[in-house]
């Protein structure tokens, strides 16, 4: 249950729950004279909400020294940025700013990123896309390798990837996606594994209206929705019997289950599984290596969803339920 316990501010008792929320940081954003959406109306179920230093009109701040190291990687945003894309690429990004409401979405594999994203793109009337995602699959078809090889191979491409999430940042900043027949549509959603950190780069320049999602998943979760997806519900109930209902249960002894599942393809499935463990680890030290960040730090998101035992469904009510209003229309 939840308790108010100073105006504007919300926390939760000591009870457990899968959702953790957390108010929008927006760093001190410049001022656009346009009016930004309200925050979040309280959650509805367990969780912890830690503090926050609160700041003019309800926006909430970051406490010292944890403010410093958002200057800091703001800082090498703007640098890596203008590495790849001229010294105005930071104005350019501003010139661009629109209004419309974006939702970005990070996380580790088979968490429910992608599902998510076009889900709520769906209830927001607009488009969803993954601009890393399909940029590295491209990449990774013309060198007729694997997204996992590509990955590692981005290690020794830092510019590429700078451009990679400087696009990103474009589709977020104007609130809108290129189309195949050239001409754009209205952004949504968009899953990345920087969701949290650039929205709050873009908050810090001005952007407004972004709500920034980390989804969590159990590892023994991410092999069923895999074995799922990749083999059929048959195999996944197979695996469901067999992996010990864990809380502390590890990757590797998800794979091993996986392996020795006497199913046709099994084998190969949780090779490729043990692969997307690999890829999140490649990703999250290529990352801190770009730009000194880490991708599974919950505290540059405002949401934090558990998405373990639930269905695609329920995850998409628990995060329109806390979206800011106006981000959703009525009838959601």
């Amino acid at each position: 249950m939840d308790r108010l316990v100073a105006k504007g501010e919300r926390v939760r008792t000591e009870q457990s729950g899968a959702l953790e929320v957390r108010p929008p940081n927006d760093g001190s954003p410049k001022k656009t004279g346009k009016k930004p959406l309200r925050e979040p109306p309280p959650p509805s179920s367990g969780g912890t909400i830690p503090k926050r230093a609160r700041g003019a009109a309800g926006m909430t701040r970051m406490m010292s020294p944890a403010g410093m190291g958002e200057k800091l990687e703001r800082t090498r945003f703007e640098a890596a940025f203008t590495k790849v894309a001229g010294p105005e690429a930071i104005e350019a990004l501003q010139a661009m700013f629109s209004d419309s409401p974006v939702v970005l979405i990070g996380g580790d594999q088979a968490t429910g990123k992608g599902t998510l994203a076009t889900a709520l793109a769906a209830a927001m009337g607009g488009e969803a896309t993954s601009v890393g995602k399909a940029s590295v699959r491209k990449m990774a078809a013309a060198r007729g390798v694997t997204v996992e090889e590509m990955g590692r191979m981005l290690k020794t491409m830092p510019d590429v990837d700078r451009q990679i999430d400087y696009a990103a940042c474009q589709a977020i900043a104007s609130g809108s996606t290129p189309t195949e027949a050239g001409g754009t549509t209205r952004l949504a959603a968009l899953d990345s594994r920087l969701a949290g950190h650039l929205g709050q780069f873009l908050r810090r320049l001005g952007r407004q209206n972004i709500v920034t999602v980390y989804l969590g998943c159990a590892p023994r979760e991410q092999a069923l929705r895999f074995v799922n997806r990749e083999l059929s519900p048959q195999a996944k109930d197979a695996l469901d019997r067999v992996v010990p209902h864990d809380p502390a249960l590890g990757m590797a002894e998800c794979v091993q289950a996986l392996s020795g599942l006497e199913l046709p393809g099994a084998e190969d499935v949780a090779r490729r599984f043990d692969e997307i463990a690999a890829r999140d680890d490649v990703d999250r030290d290529r990352f801190l290596s770009l730009y000194g960040v880490d991708y599974r730090d919950t505290a540059s998101y405002d949401l934090v969803v558990d998405t373990s035992g639930k269905t695609p469904d329920e995850v998409r009510r628990e995060v329109i339920a806390l979206l800011p209003h106006g981000f959703v229309g009525e009838s959601r």
